[in-house]
């Protein structure tokens, strides 16, 4: 900080600001009241952002409810009056089932697997529309005699190392 010292003559004792001096300071402010600004909105961003997720979990059809495995971290839709059944399967990989309380044909069964160290994203494996392509025709049975499950595939999408994958059964 340039200071001005004291001259002969001058009435006012001790050090005083030079106006270069007086502009820095200014200038400083007014850098840390943008910074301060820019700060306050991307909080705001983000705490929209935390909003929009909330609300999304809240946006479940009536007859539906969200299962949420926060070990295994995911979540997945389910009819309301489906039952969850889990097991070991193998002794190593987790298994589970989502049925509905009468018998039927249609369930639901995830295995959780580990992958290698080779697979380091989820390219490792296939591109985004490949995988949504596989995945769909694996489920698709209308080609039975007679017709079964019609799988068609919706959306596929990758954002942020996930996959996001919209089909109907």
């Amino acid at each position: 900080m340039n200071m001005k010292t004291p001259m002969k003559g001058d009435n006012n004792v001790g050090p005083k600001l030079i106006n270069s001096s007086s502009e820095q300071v200014k200038g400083e402010c007014v850098t840390k009241r943008r910074e301060l600004l820019l700060q306050a909105g991307s909080v705001a961003l983000s705490l929209s952002a935390f909003t929009s997720i909330a609300l999304a979990e809240n946006d479940v059809p009536e007859d539906f409810r969200v299962y949420s495995d926060d070990v295994n971290k995911f979540k997945i839709m389910i009819p309301s009056d489906w039952q969850i059944g889990a097991g070991e399967g193998d002794g190593v990989r987790p298994l589970l089932a989502f049925y509905p309380p009468e018998a039927s044909n249609s369930n639901v069964s995830i295995v959780i697997t580990s992958l290698g160290a080779d697979f380091t994203k989820l390219e490792s494996f296939e591109k985004v529309d490949a995988f949504a392509e596989n995945l769909v025709s694996g489920l698709d049975r209308s080609w039975q005699r007679p017709p079964g499950v019609k799988a068609k595939l919706i959306d596929s999408k990758a954002s942020k190392g996930l996959y996001y994958n919209e089909y109907t059964l």
